[in-house]
């Protein structure tokens, strides 16, 4: 009797646990949103029309995963799973005072809706058959794309007469004959230093011509190249890009009294061949690299000085995000070959770089400030060499002015 009953009070208990873990099976299924049958229908009578595979309103797509997850013009992914409280798309639903506030005509989203899909996106915004999907970023912008070398029409020895010749032969056109020499001179000069050749460098160079044609007009480049005037003609080009200039801009036009320090350093650059990823590297970390000229390409561009701003704190803060913002246009028109402005406030509508992009970089120049010092130098550095041989006769200089005449003024461009 008492193991019939030991038996039944089993039974009764297995029946109840299986009963009670059912009920629980239930309720977790009844908890879990459903993508298919709760948020895709609130989706589609809201959302899609406007952000979907036809139209992309501010460049957001709703009907794929990957999209959702990467955002709109914003910048801001439109959802993040397992965190409501960063989900663009949840904030701008649930807000009716949002300054885009959605969606703008036709009903609004009701409470059980922005429950529905507040309580989906914490679950993980699970969607059948896209979770595996991911967003593949390609752009066919020129800048980002590789180089390759092309290969040499037959015809020439000089690779850019090759060029030149198919072209010209595409188009049914012929050569033009060898230029003489005293125009040769002129072209040579003027391309290569910017400066017309002396009448005896002209007169020089025909004798050469005459004797031997090549090595002459061989000469003739390797001379210009080394010319320090070299530097100075191409260094322009370089400097006009990044928009330096001797003064700040804007109405104050202020004199900056330590550009010229960036300006030698470019010309030097072109003038010792220095390889570009060196060049690039020194103007973005000079100072670590005891190149600190260099990093006048940083604040190159024009500028509302600080000092002119006033003391509200929205038009310092205004002014501060303006100066950062003209280290990210010189860097990015430079150096990428992209502008970057426009992902100051939204993803850029032409050139592929997003607001979040935008934001990455300026974190890193945020310790930059525009200003004027004078660069801390190497022991080998030109100015350096040129001061050690100047400052013994400068010295005598000035006392045999103390001695004779007692008092004078110094002025330096302070």
């Amino acid at each position: 009797m008492v193991c019939m009953t030991f038996s039944l009070r089993n039974r009764l208990c297995s029946a109840f646990l299986q009963v009670l873990a059912c009920l629980l099976l239930c309720h977790a299924s009844q908890a879990q949103v459903s993508y298919q049958n709760d948020v895709a229908p609130i989706l589609e009578n809201h959302c899609v029309k406007c952000h979907g595979e036809e139209k992309q309103k501010s460049g957001l797509r709703l009907d794929q995963r990957p999209l959702m997850l990467k955002g709109g013009d914003s910048g801001l992914p439109a959802v993040v799973p397992k965190k409501p409280e960063k989900s663009f798309l949840l904030e701008v639903v649930s807000d009716p005072d949002h300054e885009i506030a959605m969606p703008p005509k036709g009903d609004r989203l009701t409470k059980e809706h922005i429950t529905t899909l507040s309580n989906w996106i914490t679950e993980g915004a699970d969607w059948p058959g896209q979770m595996d999907k991911k967003l593949e970023l390609k752009t066919d912008h020129w800048s980002f794309q590789p180089l390759v070398r092309p290969s040499l029409p037959s015809g020439s020895d000089n690779p850019l007469d090759a060029f030149l010749e198919r072209k010209l032969k595409e188009s049914g056109l012929a050569a033009n004959k060898p230029a003489d020499a005293r125009s040769l001179i002129q072209r040579v000069h003027i391309t290569i230093t910017g400066l017309p050749p002396t009448p005896e460098e002209v007169t020089k160079f025909e004798q050469a011509y005459q004797a031997d044609p090549e090595k002459a007009y061989s000469d003739l480049i390797d001379a210009q190249l080394e010319s320090s005037h070299f530097g100075e003609r191409w260094a322009q080009h370089w400097l006009d890009v990044i928009r330096w200039a001797e003064t700040n801009g804007s109405e104050s036009n202020l004199y900056r009294k330590n550009a010229w320090f960036y300006r030698d350093y470019v010309i030097r650059a072109f003038n010792n061949d220095t390889p570009y990823n060196q060049f690039i590297t020194e103007q973005l970390a000079g100072d670590q690299l005891g190149v600190g000229e260099a990093t006048g390409f940083l604040v190159a561009g024009p500028h509302v000085p600080a000092a002119t701003v006033g003391r509200e704190p929205t038009a310092i803060r205004q002014a501060r995000a303006d100066r950062v913002d003209e280290i990210m246009q010189t860097i990015g028109a430079s150096m990428m070959g992209v502008t970057v402005g426009c992902a100051r406030c939204h993803n850029h509508k032409f050139d592929p770089i997003s607001i979040q992009d935008y934001y990455s970089l300026t974190a890193i120049f945020q310790g930059v400030e525009f200003g004027g010092r004078i660069p801390e130098l190497k022991k080998d550095h030109p100015r350096k060499k040129r001061a050690a041989e100047i400052y013994p006769q400068l010295n005598a200089e000035r006392k045999f002015l103390r001695e004779s005449i007692g008092f004078w003024e110094e002025n330096w461009g302070a």
